[in-house]
């Protein structure tokens, strides 16, 4: 199953096979592909607490306000994140064969998280994140189902899979295998239309254009303005250049060999090609 049928085919489970049993080897090979989600720096502050036994789990459904598939599922991942991973720098940076480059890295790296509580916290949730989302992902490649949970008590979660104080519970995700008679199929009751429309979550950002030589200029365009000859639902950041150029568009100062950055809000973004001023 490639990536993009495994994400139109994932979907939040309710219902598990209380009978099956998740072996060793299969989430064996389920976490050596979700460690190799992105994280800051490498540092990784992902941890997982795999929980099969059956009378952990049942302590893990009362945290969780007695939701059943907690119980039912073969597996609930704990995936908590580290606070303090930044610490580690030194040696997750290891692999660095110049010493200088590496001190140089570890101590930005330490500078960057000493002393700020709050953006330890965000990136360890940030990092953690990205993990589960690629746990549910590799699992359903494999033919098995998920199901993501923020519904339980992070304390009481903290207690029963004992996780040290540098670690917090993030969410809970129940694996196994699907049940039969699952109540609120995604196809029922939540078919793709109910999704919100894309246009509604992706906004294009006004569209500026600089060329970058010895200077860089650049030309406003002002929200939701067009460009002769372009129409809205256009994707400018793929327009050829020179049509900009053709379209009336004045690059003052500019050169054929200008390489050309696209503007989008505070982030700048150069493109690896020049564009041909007519005239």
């Amino acid at each position: 199953m490639d990536v993009a049928e495994a994400i139109r085919r994932r979907r939040s489970i309710k219902t598990f096979d209380p009978d099956y049993e998740i072996d060793d080897a299969t989430l064996q090979e389920i976490f050596e592909l979700v460690t190799r989600a992105p994280s800051s720096f490498n540092l990784q502050h992902w941890r997982f607490v795999v929980v099969r036994d059956p009378q952990r789990r049942e302590r893990l459904r009362a945290a969780s306000f007695g939701q059943r598939h907690v119980g039912e599922a073969a597996a609930v991942v704990v995936v908590a994140a580290r606070l303090d991973a930044h610490e580690d720098a030194a040696r997750v940076q290891g692999h660095v064969p110049d010493d200088e480059q590496r001190a140089s890295l570890v101590k930005t790296i330490q500078r960057f998280y000493a002393g700020k509580p709050q953006f330890q916290r965000d990136e360890a949730i940030r990092s953690a994140s990205l993990a589960a989302m690629t746990l549910m992902l590799v699992a359903q490649a494999k033919g098995l189902a998920t199901c993501p949970m923020i519904g339980f008590d992070p304390e009481q979660v903290r207690d029963i899979v004992e996780l040290p104080e540098n670690c917090f519970p993030v969410m809970l995700v129940v694996l196994g295998k699907p049940g039969e008679g699952e109540p609120f199929p995604r196809r029922v009751f939540r078919p793709d239309f109910a999704r919100e429309p894309l246009h509604t979550l992706f906004e294009d950002l006004p569209l500026h254009l600089a060329s970058v030589g010895h200077r860089l200029i650049e030309i406003g365009i002002p929200p939701f303005a067009e460009p002769p000859g372009f129409s809205q639902s256009s994707s400018w950041g793929s327009q050829p250049l020179a049509d900009w150029v053709g379209a009336g568009w004045d690059i003052n100062g500019s050169t054929s060999q200008d390489l050309v950055c696209v503007v989008r809000g505070t982030s700048r973004y150069v493109k690896n090609s020049v564009f041909h001023q007519e005239g």
